[in-house]
């Protein structure tokens, strides 16, 4: 399971409700359901913290932060190299996207 935020953090921070035995309650199940997972991972270090607070041993958790890491891609010295390499007239912008597949991929080496 892959967890960027906890709803149940999220709905009592955005004060929807006060309730202390309602929070008990929704942290609980949360709980149940999170210990459930042969493996959790997380985008932030806070959450991978509120994961191992919810029981869930560290064994079984993986940080993988929302980050690129530049060491795995080659970039151009300047804007001309680029636009001559792919034959990018002047007029055009450039536009670089790093696609969701990518982190799979580092995910699946990793596990």
């Amino acid at each position: 399971m892959k967890i960027g935020k906890s709803e149940v953090e999220a709905f009592f921070g955005l004060e929807f409700s006060e309730s202390g035995i309602l929070k008990k309650i929704l942290v609980s199940i949360e709980s149940f359901f999170m210990r459930r997972f042969d493996h959790v991972s997380t985008i932030s270090n806070s959450m991978l913290e509120r994961i191992h607070k919810l029981g869930v041993s560290p064994n079984n958790t993986s940080l993988f932060p929302n980050w690129v890491n530049v060491e795995l891609f080659s970039f151009e010295k300047n804007e001309n190299d680029l636009r001559r390499k792919w034959d990018i007239k002047n007029d055009k912008k450039i536009v670089l996207l790093m696609l969701f597949y990518m982190n799979l991929r580092l995910m699946q080496k990793t596990l």
